[in-house]
């Protein structure tokens, strides 16, 4: 087995709720399948975790289940045929989870979880765990989705990517096969100027970021403030940069349509780039970056700004570059971007890539 988190997850209730999904007929007890939500396989993979079937089902969730909701064959927990308490209101899934898991990192979705247990867990497991009770009358919702995909973030060890290659200047024709939509390629809206550190970036990114997770909902696997306008104290551009993860930045009919009914309008699309593709807001005081799982870039993003966020100094020297860039190319896009390329692979460098 790898070292990625788990993912436990019971049937009745988190799965199969007690009560019906909003609008739809029900049928007696013994056909309570039809509750499932066909789309709950789809949001449970995007989290990127180890599945695995920790119910009274057993194998037959793989036969009745898994197939309903769009899951591949989950492995199993086998519990003893004696489902007894072991006392103490422990409950009678809980060790053996635990010995399951062998130091793992994990969710438990069920819906009869207690303090009881997140206490034995937290003295006898190794490793972190999130032991989250669903509503057993709602059933698995965006909040109980959203509550797991944050906890595994901090769960998961950041992974160090590569340096990035050296920088080079886009020729008009990369330039136009990359964009989108009625625009140029490299003159920028209005002229390349940066402007002193904003205190209100922060609160600009919350008011996107609810927006997108609006349109989105759980098509969203991550959305962090990147770029300058996320470092405080570094002068910027007033633009806000925000990655967006989606599972597959290539499909764009997943994502693209809600998020241009949000008001974000797709302006570049590179194949050859991890997939990205970038939207603006109309007078482009946002570029809305979209990368799929675990892109080397993104990662770049998030270490770059965490460098600048906790070294002054180097803080600094790429503030005294920019400046310095966008004096010498107010009217190119790339040309900004490129006369930047240096110091960032040196701070980078610096940040631990290689």
């Amino acid at each position: 087995m790898t070292d990625s988190p788990l993912i436990f997850l019971d049937v009745d209730g988190p799965l199969i709720p007690f009560r019906p999904r909003p609008g739809a007929a029900d049928t007696p007890q013994q056909e309570w399948l039809h509750r499932l939500d066909p789309a709950a396989g789809r949001r449970l993979l995007a989290l990127g975790a180890t599945l695995v079937w920790a119910t009274t089902w057993m194998e037959t969730a793989n036969e009745q289940v898994a197939p309903r909701i769009g899951l591949p064959p989950l492995p199993v927990v086998p519990f003893p045929d004696d489902d007894h308490l072991p006392g103490n209101g422990l409950h009678w899934k809980t060790i053996p989870l635990i010995l399951w898991a062998a130091g793992r990192p994990f969710v438990w979705l069920d819906d009869e979880l207690t303090d009881t247990d997140r206490g034995w867990v937290a003295d006898h497991h190794p490793g972190p765990a999130l032991l989250h009770r669903v509503d057993p009358f709602t059933g698995l919702t965006d909040d109980d989705l959203a509550r797991v995909e944050q906890w595994l973030r901090t769960a998961r060890p950041r992974r160090t990517p590569p340096m990035p290659p050296p920088s080079v200047r886009l020729t008009p024709e990369q330039l136009a096969r990359r964009t989108v939509g009625p625009r140029t390629g490299d003159v920028p809206v209005k002229p390349i100027t940066i402007s002193a550190y904003d205190p209100g970036w922060p609160t600009r990114f919350a008011r996107e970021q609810t927006r997108i997770r609006a349109a989105l909902g759980t098509r969203v696997l991550a959305l962090d403030h990147v770029g300058s306008t996320a470092v405080p104290g570094l002068p910027a551009k007033n633009r806000i940069d925000i990655d967006l993860i989606v599972a597959d930045p290539a499909d764009e009919d997943t994502y693209v349509p809600d998020l241009t009914a949000a008001g974000y309008q797709l302006r570049t699309r590179e194949p050859h780039w991890y997939e990205h593709r970038c939207l603006w807001t109309p007078g482009h005081d946002v570029n809305l970056h979209v990368f799929g799982p675990d892109c080397d870039e993104h990662l770049r993003h998030l270490i770059f700004r965490d460098w600048l966020r906790t070294h002054p100094a180097d803080r600094d020297l790429y503030a005294a570059h920019k400046f310095e860039a966008a004096a010498r190319h107010p009217d190119s896009a790339s040309a900004y971007v490129h006369a930047k390329g240096a110091v960032v692979r040196e701070i980078l460098q610096r940040a631990g890539l290689r």
